[in-house]
């Protein structure tokens, strides 16, 4: 089952279209990735990296969990240079009907068989994340272990101190307007018999803090939050930190200072994309370590993927009384721009089926 006929009649209008920006504005911007804190060390990974390497291997068949609605976006990023995480290799069958079942990052339920460029093949899961531009991310800081001997964990101080450094430069240069805006968006507002005010503005000179650097550039997106440090003020109560630029939107002070933010986050955001490529040459011999590495445990491998055809879809039928389940015609009338009522059909399999499939991964 290839699905040629039926798609190549939708693949023309799909291919550049606003669909797939519609489906990469979901997604986290770089700038996030840079400054989000549940990031030690973020790192994207490039196929210009990949192919300094020598590690792009091309026509590479793999799987993919997904859902249905991720399904549909899924084929309309099909044959693009946006790139998806896929699986070669995993332990045994039970492993791959174990993914299927609970999803990966999605409720699961489907699985899809694919053909494409591997840009960064690892023997495990890197947990990699996509950004809005097609990119994906890796944290060094989870991977130095296995390359102790380079100087991989390096990445961070580098990496940290360039934004603090630029944060730091942009308060001095800044810094009524900063605070003004700081007076007019906190008021009377305390915590502990401390105004919030002044909370913030005694802490705004530690700019040499990453934790307080990242705050003045932090945008918000898609209801994602940034805390406010570490360990503080972490919860519902949190008042939701944006950065300097949601709070001159709301208070309507210094409107001026916005559009400095904004370049000073695009100079960043570009700073650090040439500091990682520099980076990536500088170590680039150390990267194969990490390729040929094998992690005691491991279920699955983790190779990400662009420039993909999808060959197959399969689909497991969950019980009525699973929350997953979704009824025959439902799945027909959501893929109905995408895959006919016979294909799905077809690709229905019994759990029996869908095992003797996933057999045919397992590494040997």
């Amino acid at each position: 089952m290839r699905f040629k006929q039926f798609r190549q009649q939708l693949d023309e209008r799909r291919r550049g279209s606003s669909r797939v920006r519609s489906v990469l504005n979901k997604q986290m911007k770089p700038y996030e990735f840079w400054l989000h804190p549940k990031f030690m060390s973020p790192f994207p990974i490039t196929k210009p990296m990949m192919t300094k390497l020598e590690s792009v291997n091309a026509d590479t068949s793999a799987f993919h969990i997904t859902d249905i609605e991720s399904l549909k976006r899924l084929f309309d990023l099909e044959g693009s240079a946006k790139q998806i995480s896929t699986v070669t290799k995993i332990v045994s069958a039970d492993d791959g009907m174990e993914m299927l079942e609970k999803g990966i990052e999605t409720d699961g339920g489907v699985v899809v068989e694919l053909t494409g460029d591997v840009i960064f093949p690892v023997n495990f899961d890197v947990f990699s994340e996509i950004d809005n531009q097609g990119r994906r991310w890796i944290d060094i800081a989870e991977l130095t272990h296995i390359m102790q001997d380079s100087g991989i964990g390096g990445w961070y101080r580098e990496y940290s101190l360039f934004v603090a450094d630029l944060s730091d430069k942009f308060y001095k240069k800044h810094k009524r307007e900063i605070e003004e805006v700081y007076d007019a968006f906190y008021g009377d507002q305390e915590d502990g018999g401390v105004l919030l005010a002044d909370m913030y503005k005694d802490a705004l000179p530690q700019m040499k803090s990453f934790t307080w650097a990242s705050r003045v550039f932090w945008a918000g997106s898609f209801g994602k939050t940034i805390k406010l440090g570490l360990n503080f003020r972490i919860g519902e109560e949190v008042n939701r930190e944006k950065g300097i630029i949601d709070k001159i939107e709301s208070t309507g002070v210094n409107t001026s200072l916005k559009s400095k933010v904004q370049r000073g986050l695009f100079d960043l955001t570009k700073g650090l994309f040439d500091k990682a490529d520099e980076w990536f040459i500088k170590y680039i011999d150390d990267f194969p370590q990490l390729f040929e590495y094998e992690l005691w445990g491991a279920k699955y491998d983790e190779y990400v993927m662009d420039n993909f055809t999808i060959d197959k879809v399969y689909f497991k039928q969950f019980e009525s009384d699973n929350r997953k389940y979704i009824p025959m015609d439902q799945v027909v009338q959501e893929l109905s721009g995408y895959m006919t009522a016979d294909e799905i059909a077809d690709g229905t399999l019994t759990d029996g089926e869908l095992k003797q499939y996933f057999s045919k991964w397992v590494k040997k």
